[in-house]
């Protein structure tokens, strides 16, 4: 039944950015007077507002931060479970095909109904299951919005969170985004809607909520974090007891002061600089490093171009493989993928072509993860 509602997995992506956030980052967002006014404050509050916002250029740590917000709410759910629920959609530029709006809303829906079951009327329920058996085509957008908002009825308070909004079609968001302003309509003192996208997509959801002034915070990588981020790097660099503290601390302060308010641009400079193999050459990395995304991505590739040819050849085929493709490829898709263009036969895949999957993002310094 839940597959047949939508098939987006929003957990699998949650996991997937969770995983890579660094322990420790992000609390001064869930310290903002913004986020305290969304998440604590209540209808009997004067300032209480349903929807907060959160935008930022690209390579901010938008999806990082909304990981971060989506598992603040579930640690505080687990604890005081007072009849309240929680969903999620992360969305992707590179699954147009399924990212559609019906699905988005089924993610929401079947995620209630998998975490919260005890609290829906088994009605709505059996409504579902019967609209499945006597219907071969999944829901469309009335019939899942109005199963959304039915569900949404049955609780006190209801946390919902969309990720990279601008990363949405726009005809699929323009179907989408008219399902929150009507949820917020239905339940304006029970609804919590948490978004983020790029600052372009501020102007299009504030116009369309402007009746209840929506809350939005500026995004930018905070100093603190990337701070964390540069010393973590270099602790698990193999030559990081050969550096004395002086160069550590000038390699963390300099590409901290070049950050630009992005998580991605210091990602690419710290690995510019560690793959150097001695001292004299880390200065000098330092000194000629990128300090544009831009200059950053084109030194990556060069550095990728640079390697022995096996691992140049599979570095710009997995580029090339994740950047093309319809939609996100799985770890064993890109591996098959590979493997089915330099198979040694001609009629079968050969296991023994693919390759090693630690190669897979090893070889791209990087640019894939």
């Amino acid at each position: 039944l839940l597959q047949w509602i939508s098939p987006l997995e929003p957990h699998k992506r949650h996991h997937d950015i969770r995983s890579k956030r660094l322990e420790d980052t992000g609390t001064w967002f869930l310290e903002t007077e913004e986020f305290e006014k969304w998440y604590n404050k209540d209808e009997t509050d004067g300032d209480f507002v349903p929807l907060l916002g959160s935008y930022g250029i690209p390579g901010a740590g938008k999806s990082v931060m909304s990981s971060l917000v989506i598992d603040s709410i579930s640690t505080q759910l687990s604890i005081d479970n007072d009849n309240t629920c929680l969903a999620y959609v992360y969305c992707d530029y590179r699954d147009e095909a399924q990212q559609t709006a019906v699905n988005m809303i089924g993610a929401l829906l079947k995620q209630i109904l998998a975490a919260q079951s005890q609290h829906i009327p088994m009605e709505i329920v059996n409504s579902l299951k019967k609209r499945k058996n006597t219907k071969t085509q999944i829901l469309d957008l009335d019939e899942a919005s109005r199963f959304l908002l039915s569900i949404l009825g049955n609780f006190k308070t209801f946390y919902i969170c969309v990720d990279a909004l601008d990363e949405c079609n726009s005809e699929q968001r323009a179907n989408f985004l008219p399902l929150i302003k009507n949820i917020l309509e239905n339940y304006k003192y029970s609804a919590r809607i948490f978004v983020t996208g790029r600052p372009q997509i501020e102007q299009q959801v504030h116009g369309l909520f402007n009746e209840i002034l929506p809350i939005s915070i500026a995004l930018k990588a905070d100093a603190g974090d990337i701070k964390r981020y540069v010393e973590w790097q270099l602790k698990k660099d193999d030559n990081y007891a050969s550096m004395d503290d002086e160069f550590k601390k000038e390699i963390t302060d300099t590409i901290v002061a070049t950050a630009d308010g992005m998580f991605l641009l210091p990602a690419l400079q710290i690995q510019s600089v560690l793959d150097q193999t001695s001292i004299s050459k880390r200065k000098a990395a330092l000194i000629s490093m990128p300090k544009k995304l831009d200059e950053a991505f084109q030194i990556t590739i060069d550095r990728i171009q640079r390697q022995v040819s096996a691992k140049s050849k599979q570095g710009m085929e997995v580029l090339k493989w994740t950047f093309m493709a319809e939609r996100p490829l799985s770890v064993a898709e890109l591996r098959h993928a590979l493997a089915a263009v330099d198979s040694t036969s001609s009629s079968h895949l050969d296991h023994n072509d693919l390759p090693f999957e630690k190669s897979l993002t090893d070889y791209c310094h990087g640019l894939v993860v």
